[in-house]
């Protein structure tokens, strides 16, 4: 038996080709990217120019809850507060830290 697998090699090169340009796109931008789990509160990805605009390791922030991050302990006061923020909004967030003013973003 015979299968045209086209369709399927098309969609699998389509989405190499989007995380090949996501991941471009967030390793250049020059505002500082942040995501955290909107659930867990553990911080997934941090882009370089956060991390250079931080001055603080990569490893300082992977896998840690945003609340347990030094940085971020007087802007999230706890994690009662992020718990309360998290169940208001049932989705991931990304933090742009910019001039080191910090913006939340609910996506």
């Amino acid at each position: 038996m015979i299968r045209d697998i086209s369709d399927r090699v098309f969609v699998q090169e389509a989405l190499v080709n989007a995380e090949t340009r996501y991941k471009y796109l967030f390793d250049s931008v020059k505002d500082g990217i942040l995501f955290v789990d909107g659930a867990t509160g553990k911080i997934n990805a941090v882009n370089p120019f956060f991390i250079n605009l931080i001055g603080l390791s990569k490893e300082s922030f992977i896998g840690k809850e945003v609340w347990t991050v030094e940085f971020f302990k007087n802007i999230i006061k706890n994690k009662k507060s992020f718990i309360e923020f998290s169940e208001k909004n049932h989705s991931n967030l990304i933090t742009r830290i910019w001039k080191r003013q910090v913006r939340v973003v609910t996506i």
